[in-house]
């Protein structure tokens, strides 16, 4: 069992001050990856696979000695080299640091996404701010333990987790993840400003069925970015446009099907607001997870 600690966000985010370790509790786990550990594979014992990837060498090869015997570990000695042995060995649980070399975290597990790849991920670092705390939810980690820690304390959250893994116990959706990982299928730009302010315009729908688009939503969404309603409801029609001149017409058409003979034509901003609020109720009631 994880500690108790105090639940934020949902339950999605939990921190124990007492025990001087920043403890996050989010949605799911993966692997462990390191330095020179390219060919050296331990018997595991569960048939997880974990990944170490840590730039200082003396933690990663005490963590190493720490979990030897228990699992197949994959040691990194940087974000580069886990970028290039991830897809290869497809690890489960990774355990790293943030404060990486040559590749940061935060932009490894990035491109990780990019490639397929959604590790349950447990974060040993000194490196924490409030962009990692909004952050960590959609870049699946799902415990941090703030350094300097005890090699005992990280070897009993790995088997935590790995028990998380092994039981394939269904995990709650998380509604603010689930909604990005849809507007990301769809081929919103990130950069867009509006597909931000639709991100938020859906998790508001969903909470608030039937609200006023034009009285409530776009000036909601306004005050959230510092906008106003109309700057609002311009850019999500803009991004929506974007998306739709480069969309995949079979993923579109899971979410907004047509007939034979009718022809497909741009939803409005109301259309996939209101499409995409029901999606993430239907995940939500069938206790899916993305």
């Amino acid at each position: 069992m994880l500690p108790p600690a105090l639940s934020v966000r949902g339950a999605f985010l939990s921190i124990n001050v007492e025990s001087r370790r920043l403890h996050i509790i989010l949605r799911y786990a993966m692997i462990i990856q390191s330095k020179n550990f390219r060919g050296k594979e331990v018997k595991q014992l569960d048939g997880l696979t974990l990944m170490i990837v840590d730039s200082s060498e003396d933690f990663r090869l005490a963590l190493e000695k720490e979990l030897a015997g228990t699992h197949r570990l994959i040691v990194c000695q940087d974000g580069r080299q886990a970028l290039e042995e991830a897809p290869r060995v497809q690890p489960d649980l990774i355990i790293m640091d943030l404060m990486l070399t040559e590749v940061d975290g935060v932009t490894l597990l990035h491109e990780l996404h990019q490639l397929g790849l959604h590790p349950m991920v447990l974060a040993v670092t000194r490196f924490f701010n409030a962009y990692i705390q909004e952050a960590a939810q959609e870049l699946g980690i799902v415990y941090i333990i703030r350094k300097p820690c005890s090699l005992a304390a990280v070897r009993e959250r790995v088997r935590d987790l790995c028990k998380l893994l092994a039981s394939n116990a269904p995990r709650p959706v998380d509604p603010a993840a689930f909604v990005s990982q849809r507007i990301k299928f769809l081929l919103f730009s990130p950069r867009h400003n509006g597909s931000a302010y639709l991100k938020e315009a859906v998790l508001m729908m969903w909470r608030q069925p039937g609200i006023s688009l034009t009285k409530e939503l776009y000036p909601g969404v306004g005050a959230m970015f510092g906008s106003s309603a109309p700057q609002v409801e311009r850019s999500i029609r803009s991004a929506i446009q974007s998306a739709w001149n480069q969309r995949s017409p079979q993923d579109w058409g899971k979410l907004f099907p047509t007939g034979p003979n009718e022809i497909s034509r741009r939803p409005s901003n109301g259309a996939v607001i209101s499409r995409l609020a029901d999606d993430l109720r239907e995940a939500l009631s069938r206790g899916l997870r993305e």
